[in-house]
């Protein structure tokens, strides 16, 4: 039997002992493999459409191909219940619209809390507005408040679902504005449209894309939105801040990734995330969706993220909406 120096057997024991395992390797080496990329929400949906967008682009610059995986459920939880149990490794992401981490978490007795995950980028928004049928009498917000109060009680106002962002704004309009009105659930943002257009209510508050391609063919009007400027699609339509009512729905996407995310990889996806949203073909695609292309680093992004989380609680905490178990 062929004998190794004591010294020699030492040094090879302690190189085995002092490597880094696989998930610490140097960001350089990531990734090495495709990235698959969480989505709460069916195929088709504004959440699957915005993350296919990217899929398509993303690839040549973070040099390996992002897979869209759909785990729906939950109003967009059960993605975000999948991405804080996998490994912290990079090769699992989430594209996450503002509600499944702003207003869910006070909404029901979630497997997550805000500090289980880490923001990468924020990559849109969808800004709420407040719409009629084109056809209805009112030309202006002031004149559709103005016949709320005429008719305390009885004025129906649709959106997508209790909890939702955009009925949050809704609820809290009514607060600083002091209407009396009925908010119509309507099971989604494309639905309540529907339910305005049809005359079952008098108005929706819903987000931009979802009523752009009816204004566009004269079959409904926007009164007002909720941000705190105008939108560039809606040049002379004016924000609620300014009639003085400064209510603002806070409705955006990032891309997260769980705790414990080495800071070199989050570095590396935030890089090719930011290129790949200014490629050409992802900004026609977000065009074409209607979707507000925003970039913001993971920094203000954790910020922004958190201004929501507070202000949504404290909203749902006033209405009195009850927790789900």
């Amino acid at each position: 039997m062929k004998r190794y120096p004591v010294v020699l057997l030492l040094s090879v024991i302690a190189a085995v002992l002092l490597s880094p395992p696989d998930e610490a390797l140097p960001a350089e080496k990531f990734p090495v493999k495709p990235i698959t990329a969480l989505v709460g929400f069916p195929p088709g949906g504004s959440t699957d459409l915005i993350a296919r967008a990217l899929e398509g682009v993303v690839k040549k610059y973070l040099g390996q191909p992002v897979v869209v995986l759909n785990k729906t459920g939950g109003v967009g939880t059960i993605a975000v219940t999948e991405l804080v149990k996998a490994r912290a490794d990079g090769y699992t992401v989430c594209v996450c619209p503002v509600g499944p981490l702003t207003t869910q978490p006070h909404l029901a007795d979630l497997p997550y809390t805000e500090k289980d995950y880490l923001p990468v980028i924020h990559i849109a928004k969808f800004v709420g507005v407040l719409s009629v049928r084109a056809d209805a009498p009112w030309k202006a917000v002031q004149e559709f408040l103005a016949h709320i109060r005429a008719q305390p009680g009885t004025v129906k106002i649709s959106h997508a679902g209790v909890g939702t962002v955009n009925h949050l704004g809704m609820e809290e309009l009514k607060m600083v504005a002091k209407l009396d009105v009925t908010l119509v659930p309507s099971g989604g943002g494309g639905p309540a449209v529907v339910s305005m257009l049809g005359g079952h209510v008098e108005a929706s508050v819903h987000n931009t894309n979802e009523i752009i391609s009816q204004v566009e063919a004269g079959k409904a009007r926007v009164l007002g939105v909720f941000d705190e400027k105008r939108n560039p699609r809606l040049p002379n339509v004016p924000t609620f801040k300014e009639l003085g009512y400064d209510v603002q729905v806070p409705n955006f996407y990032i891309i997260a990734v769980p705790k414990g995310t080495p800071p070199g990889i989050i570095k590396t996806l935030h890089d090719g995330f930011k290129t790949g949203m200014a490629d050409p073909a992802f900004v026609a695609a977000a065009e074409k969706l209607v979707f507000d292309l925003e970039y913001l680093g993971a920094e203000d992004a954790s910020r922004k993220l958190a201004q929501a989380f507070a202000k949504n609680g404290e909203l749902i905490r006033k209405l009195g909406l009850p927790k789900r178990k």
